[in-house]
């Protein structure tokens, strides 16, 4: 009997940082949407957790995509990079919306 234990291939962790920053991406998108249509508040509140756990998935796939050599991924990092200047434009774009309609939110009001 073969007592080996069979491990899944390691994931690209480009392949998980590019993943986590579309889907974090696209929930702000839709954010910033129903922010500027004037949806209340609190039918804001489901989608704005399910933004903060796309983020959260992001900076942990971020965390572990740092610690690795990059050799020949110029193009992927300069493209991962405006992913991230777009994310963080829409953030504050929609924080300073939010607050304009006099929505409190808790925590850090802009990232940058």
């Amino acid at each position: 009997m073969n007592d080996q234990i069979q491990t899944a291939p390691a994931a690209d962790p480009w392949m998980q940082v590019e993943d986590a920053c579309t889907t974090a991406l696209s929930l702000s998108q839709q954010v910033r949407l129903h922010v500027d249509d004037g949806v209340d508040a609190q039918d804001l509140v489901p989608l704005l957790h399910c933004q903060r756990e796309a983020v959260t998935e992001l900076q942990t796939a971020l965390g572990t995509l740092v610690a690795l050599p990059h050799p020949g991924q110029t193009e992927r990092r300069d493209q991962l990079g405006q992913q991230l200047r777009q994310l963080l434009a829409l953030h504050d774009t929609s924080l300073d919306s939010l607050s304009s309609r006099g929505v409190r939110l808790a925590g850090r009001r802009r990232i940058r």
